[in-house]
Formats: C-alpha cells, structure tokens, sequence
C-alpha cells in the first residue's frame, strides 16, 4: 500500500524505468505522491489514497509512532479533528503535508512504547496509558486544556499499572502532580485505586506547579500544590481557593 522509489527499482533492477513507471501510474490516478520517494496505492474507484493518515505517519521512518493528540483520534477519544499529526521518531524528516494533513516531527532518543492494533499492522501508535501520560505532560500535544479534558472523559477503563509505569518512565514531579489531579477529576469512570492517587501524591513533593503555560491558572488546588485554569469545575476538593497573584 505504501512504498518507495527503490522498493520499485528492487522490482524494476532499473532506476530510470521505475521511475517512468511510477510518472505513469500518477498520471493515471493510480498511486498518489505523498512525498519525496514515498507512494500510496489509491483506490481504484475514488482515485484516492488507500492509506490512512495513521498508517502514513508510521511509515515516515522505522521508529515513527503515532503520538499526542492523533493517537487519542486514532483510538476514537479525539472531541475535535486537527489537520496537524504529530509523529515521534528518532529519525529526523522534514514536517510535510499531504491531503489536508501535516505531519509535524518531535525527536525523541529512544523509541515511545507503541503497539501495532490488531487488524492494522501498518500503524504505530503509543499505548492508551502511554498517550493518556504524553498529553498529561505536554498538553499542547493534546491541543490543549479543554481537549485534553475531553478526550479523557471519554475514556471508560485505563490499566493503572500501565499508568504507572508510564509515569515512572519520565519520572517528573510536575507531571506526578498534573496526572494525580486530572485522573482524580474522572475517578468516577476510570475507577482508577487509590493507591494510584496516593503514589502520585507522595512523589509530587512540597513545590508548587502550574498546570499549563498556555493560559492563565488563576485558581490553586492545595492538595496538590498545582495552579490551574479558572474554568476547571471542581467538585470533588474542598481545599482549593482563589488566587489574585502567582507566586
């Protein structure tokens, strides 16, 4: 479904007829350019791509994953659709678009943990758990507060081991914090144990954090030292007041 120059000169044993072949078939309808040296077959009906933006983002290099903000769209808990598709590599590429879509590259030095869904062999894409952590730590991969808020509360079961792991993966005060709050918002759906809570809470320290730059935090939750946008809707905590200054 996907290929490249050289898997049709492998075919071919000659560069220059491949790459007739391949002005030919575009010509035709028949496979779409997505970038420099990498094709699409399209179906033969519509005359579109056969590939879905998932299963291109993956084939941008051997350890390209699905991350962010598409990996909650690609698992369906997505509240808006973006026309940005972030792609964790350790191979650096170029940020391109193709139909509508722009895939951005974030480095990273070792491979993100990402599963291959059954039926999709083509797609790699984070873990549940994993996405749930990634956007947690840097929201502005999930599109924001609001959406990161969203896609959450559409999630109905998350393994709080794998949670956990994941957490302990990056090891960071401020997102022990961000995590421990934010779940405990959806505690009601995703029945997350308390010694989950209680792990978070004991490894966020005495220091205070805001939950995004990206916007004001005007309002302070004590339990966990944590500013956050005045919108929230807090519920569930008596301990959280107003605040005119930042520190």
């Amino acid at each position: 479904m996907l290929f490249s120059l050289d898997d049709v000169v492998d075919i071919t044993n000659n560069k220059r007829g491949a790459s007739s072949l391949l002005r030919n078939y575009q010509r035709n309808g028949l496979i779409s350019k997505i970038r420099r040296n990498l094709y699409c077959v399209n179906n033969l009906a519509t005359k579109l791509p056969e590939a879905t933006k998932f299963q291109i983002a993956s084939y941008l290099s051997p350890t390209a994953t699905v991350v962010g903000h598409a990996a909650m769209e690609y698992y369906g808990f997505a509240h808006q659709t973006f026309y940005e598709l972030t792609v964790a590599s350790v191979t650096r590429f170029t940020s391109f678009e193709f139909d509508g879509i722009r895939y951005i590259w974030i480095g990273v030095k070792n491979p993100n943990e990402n599963v291959s869904p059954i039926g999709d062999s083509l797609t790699r894409v984070t873990s549940l758990e994993r996405t749930i952590v990634d956007c947690i730590d840097k929201i502005e991969l999930c599109g924001g507060v609001e959406e990161l808020f969203n896609c959450i509360s559409a999630i109905k079961y998350v393994d709080s081991q794998q949670l956990l792991q994941n957490l302990k993966f990056y090891d960071k005060i401020a997102l022990y914090k961000k995590a421990g709050f934010i779940l405990s918002l959806q505690d009601n759906q995703l029945h997350l144990p308390k010694e989950f809570f209680d792990f978070c809470c004991e490894k966020s320290s005495h220091s205070t954090t805001m939950l995004t730059t990206l916007e004001p935090c005007p309002k302070y939750v004590s339990k966990w030292r944590l500013y956050i946008p005045d919108y929230i809707n807090i519920t569930n905590y008596d301990n959280v007041h107003q605040v005119t200054a930042l520190p």
